[in-house]
């Protein structure tokens, strides 16, 4: 028999019943996203000290903590794990605030958004972690609050050049995609004779330690998404914010979740969300920063499961 359509499922009163984490109550019960996310900081900690005593750990940020890297890292409290950070192809020193992230399907790099004596390094690191095309989506102003966020690292203009170290980067298109409400920048990125082509895709409504909105935030994956499916060639697309977790995380769990939904039903007993944002912290310090980012996540799923399946 074919699936009711959705508006006779509303006349006769039929829908699909909410998964039971998508029920949640928001009063501070053991079950509520409050206890979740306080039980996921609680997951973070226990890793944190558990690497303390063992330098061979995963979790060890020995090298993000080393008296050299101190002055690259824009928030002391936000330092890469060893195990998955990005090495840049340096005698002299190899580090950059950036961690290799894998959820899912889908793989990404998490960084923090460039001081003014990293750039040259960034630029680096998207010429080595990408083939022919890359992608950089950007989810942070330069200042916010009066506060500096990220340093203008990539030309806004067309026909705008900059020069990092060896690193020549040009734009030479722009345009709004009024869905997702984003920039995005062609960039020609050159080292010696050779060049690769960048996209900057900047998403700059979202402000720190706050919830997206939803529209833009799902259109804006679909953006990235596509670009990432048709062009990257198994390159990973680079998420920054400012801190490089924050909104960072937010998007990448948001991602991953999207890709689960299809295969989410109304007999769901864990939950998805709880155990994809654990799953990030795991490979990131504090990805999904702030509880209204993470009860953003159970907004946004229960809003498309009510438009997709209500």
């Amino acid at each position: 028999m074919p699936a009711f359509p959705v508006r006779l499922k509303h006349i006769m009163g039929y829908s699909t019943p909410l998964p039971a984490f998508l029920k949640q109550s928001p009063s501070p019960n053991l079950d509520s996203p409050k206890a979740k996310f306080t039980e996921i900081r609680e997951l973070e900690q226990d890793r944190i000290f558990a690497a303390a005593h063992d330098e061979t750990s995963p979790w060890s940020t020995r090298t993000a903590t080393a008296e050299a890297n101190e002055s690259l890292n824009r928030y002391c409290d936000i330092k890469c794990f060893d195990g998955n950070r990005i090495k840049l192809s340096r005698r002299d020193n190899d580090y950059i605030n950036a961690s290799y992230i894998d959820s899912g399907r889908r793989r990404f790099i998490a960084a923090q958004g460039p001081l003014e004596e990293t750039i040259s390094g960034f630029w680096q690191m998207v010429w080595e972690q990408c083939r022919h095309v890359g992608l950089v989506c950007m989810l942070t102003k330069t200042h916010e609050g009066g506060r500096d966020k990220c340093a203008q690292y990539w030309p806004t203009r067309v026909d705008e050049k900059m020069e990092f170290a060896e690193y020549r980067v040009m734009a030479f298109q722009q345009r709004r995609d009024s869905k997702a409400e984003a920039t995005v920048t062609m960039i020609k990125l050159s080292r010696g004779e050779k060049a690769k082509k960048v996209y900057h895709i900047l998403f700059d409504r979202w402000a720190d330690y706050a919830a997206p909105d939803d529209g833009s935030l799902i259109a804006l994956i679909e953006l990235v998404n596509k670009v990432t499916d048709e062009e990257l060639e198994n390159s990973r697309p680079i998420i920054h914010c400012s801190a490089g977790v924050g909104r960072s995380g937010t998007f990448i769990a948001m991602n991953t979740l999207l890709d689960r939904f299809s295969a989410i039903t109304s007999e769901e007993d864990g939950d998805p969300i709880f155990d994809t944002v654990n799953e990030l912290r795991s490979q990131r310090l504090q990805m999904v920063q702030s509880l209204d980012q993470y009860e953003a996540l159970y907004t946004v799923l229960r809003n498309l499961w009510k438009e997709r399946r209500g």
